[in-house]
């Protein structure tokens, strides 16, 4: 059996202290894997990294563009894989983490998408929480929220062209939309498997954007229930917070493991002229 490629792209601007590990997270994964950087014109050191990078991606680009949700959708609509997904680039995924998810698809062929655990770490990697997928349907995503991390969820490229890919209009929840509309159209499957790291700074758009992706969430909920979401039983989550507190007390070691072994590994880095360790404080 062909095993199927998975395409991955990476927006970045001016995230060049983590673009490394993203980047080095996605071409270590030992599968057949299309690596792309829509890169928005950063002014840091990004570009740099991505040039060091170049021999491993499919395609990169430096250049002023139309924003994330723009960049994303630019990605693939070059990608060739059967499997997509899109790591942002503050972002990384765990050692085999793909393979985990190409598993899932061999698993369950009938399925528009897969989700996995997240490790959510801090600006210096250490590791504060764990997330397992909730698996809704539309509906329910609407009213408590769509339960999946989407650094760990993945989709096939026939289900995105079927839904029509990302909602431009948006700015911040383009993958709520998305999950929303793959939810309707065919079965989104979860795996307990750790499959990305997301972090938390003070400069992520999670931090920096919480009104606008309230602003989105209403404009969803109108779109797809005809009625405003509400926005305190959406943030308050009460499910998700015990479930994700029970996994984190009783995971720590293996997630504390898990982080520390995402790292450039030394054949890699020698090939490249790259220390092991991509990024430390």
């Amino acid at each position: 059996m062909t095993t199927p490629r998975v395409s991955i792209v990476i927006p970045n601007f001016n995230y060049g202290r983590y673009l490394e590990r993203a980047i080095s997270s996605v071409i270590q994964q030992p599968i057949d894997v299309e690596c792309m950087v829509l890169d928005g014109g950063s002014t840091d050191e990004s570009v740099a990294i991505i040039k060091r990078y170049a021999p491993y991606l499919s395609y990169w680009r430096s250049e002023r563009d139309g924003g994330h949700v723009a960049a994303i959708s630019e990605g693939f609509r070059r990608a060739e894989g059967s499997i997509l997904g899109w790591l942002n680039s503050d972002d990384f995924l765990a050692p085999n983490a793909l393979c985990r998810i190409v598993e899932a698809f061999e698993r369950n062929p009938s399925a528009v998408a897969v989700s996995g655990r997240c490790i959510l770490v801090d600006a210096n990697d250490r590791p504060f929480k764990a997330s397992r997928p909730i698996i809704r349907d539309w509906r329910r995503m609407i009213q408590s929220g769509h339960g999946l991390s989407q650094m760990s969820t993945f989709w096939t490229r026939q289900a995105y062209l079927d839904v029509g890919g990302l909602d431009e209009s948006l700015t911040f929840s383009f993958d709520f939309d998305l999950f929303v509309r793959l939810s309707q159209h065919g079965q989104i499957v979860a795996i307990q498997d750790y499959i990305s790291m997301f972090r938390w700074h003070s400069i992520a758009k999670s931090s920096t954007l919480q009104a606008v992706g309230l602003e989105d969430n209403s404009k969803i909920s109108m779109r797809y229930r005809g009625k405003p979401i509400s926005h305190f039983w959406h943030r308050l989550n009460p499910t998700s917070r015990v479930i994700n507190g029970i996994l984190w007390a009783l995971d720590k070691k293996r997630i504390s493991e898990i982080v520390e072994s995402a790292t450039i590994r030394p054949v890699l880095a020698s090939k490249i002229g790259l220390k092991e360790t991509p990024y430390s404080t």
